[in-house]
């Protein structure tokens, strides 16, 4: 059984980075410009634009969220850490991690996820 958080550390948080990156790409920003902001390395950067890395969860449903923190990132880099929390919690309250977590062995009927509180 993977706890919640485990998913996220693994499958999700990997997918925002992801989807971040190549908004910023979009915006013109070198690979290592991406790399500074998302705190990562020019190597990961390259693995998510390239599809090497983050394919195996999508996030659909919160892909307006992630284009809106890319935004704010790269107007306030400070930002970060709190519009991927914002995006996180969306994603557990509104339950699309749930099917992720059955399939790595969490109970059906769990309730974890949705009770967290999507404060701002």
């Amino acid at each position: 059984m993977k706890f919640p958080c485990e998913i996220i550390v693994w499958k999700v948080l990997p997918c925002i980075k992801c989807q971040m990156a190549m908004q910023m790409k979009e915006k013109g920003l070198s690979q290592k410009e991406i790399a500074e902001v998302l705190h990562v390395t020019e190597a990961a950067v390259s693995q998510y634009l390239s599809g090497k890395r983050a394919t195996d969860f999508k996030l659909k449903e919160v892909n307006k969220e992630i284009k809106k923190a890319s935004d704010k990132v790269l107007e306030t880099p400070e930002l970060y850490s709190c519009c991927v929390c914002d995006i996180c919690k969306k994603v557990r309250s509104e339950g699309l991690l749930c099917q992720s977590c059955i399939d790595m062995g969490t109970p059906h009927g769990c309730s974890i996820c949705k009770e967290v509180k999507n404060e701002k």
